[in-house]
């Protein structure tokens, strides 16, 4: 207490130890930005890490809990800083989510989900054409098809069915995805699948 009340008659005496106790006493902590960037950095990888691992959301759920988190060390480290960061979010939020769908769906995990789904949504007899191959596909060899042309029987992303003179097959597209309905023309046959490209239809 002795040492204590001399300090105090000092700073009330000197207006610039006053002034210097006074600054430090209100700068903020730069460990809460170093630990705001840090929680975006882990915000991006988890965001990253959910287009291509799968995770049954873990990711997602950790990628949200790093960027609550790095809002908060901001508002902490600034409540300006915070606000900016915030609205950030807001801003660049749905065109990250966006950006992250598109690479998703052309992601191997994405494809396979979406083939699943269309699938399991196809027209009912599907299930007994995948199970019970045609005559001719399961007496032909493949490579008879190359050359032929067909139609899409549902959207190749790039898997899909193709039907060519009447038989339904697997297929996967070359190049761009193919949409049902669209001509096609098969270029390859490998693996029990063929490879088939659009092609323009023909004017009637």
């Amino acid at each position: 207490m002795s040492l204590i009340c001399p300090l105090l008659v000092s700073v009330g005496t000197d207006p610039g130890l006053a002034t210097a106790v006074t600054t430090a006493a209100e700068e903020p902590n730069t460990g809460y930005i170093v630990a705001a960037f840090a929680l975006i950095g882990v915000s991006i990888l988890f965001f990253i890490l959910e287009l291509f691992v799968p995770s049954g959301g873990i990711f997602a759920v950790l990628c949200g809990a790093a960027t609550i988190a790095s809002v908060v060390a901001m508002f902490l480290f600034s409540p300006v800083m915070g606000l900016l960061l915030l609205v950030a979010y807001v801003i660049v939020g749905p065109i990250a989510l966006w950006w992250g769908i598109r690479v998703w769906e052309q992601s191997p995990v994405g494809r396979k989900l979406i083939l699943d789904a269309e699938l399991d949504t196809a027209i009912p007899n599907e299930a007994a054409s995948r199970g019970e191959p045609s005559e001719e596909t399961t007496s032909t060899p493949l490579a008879s098809f190359v050359g032929r042309t067909g139609i899409a029987d549902s959207s190749l992303r790039p898997v899909g069915f193709v039907k060519i003179d009447g038989h339904r097959m697997d297929a996967i597209a070359e190049g761009d995805l193919i949409e049902s309905g669209e001509a096609i023309e098969v270029v390859e046959a490998y693996d029990n699948q063929l490879k088939v490209r659009s092609v323009p239809s023909t004017p009637t």
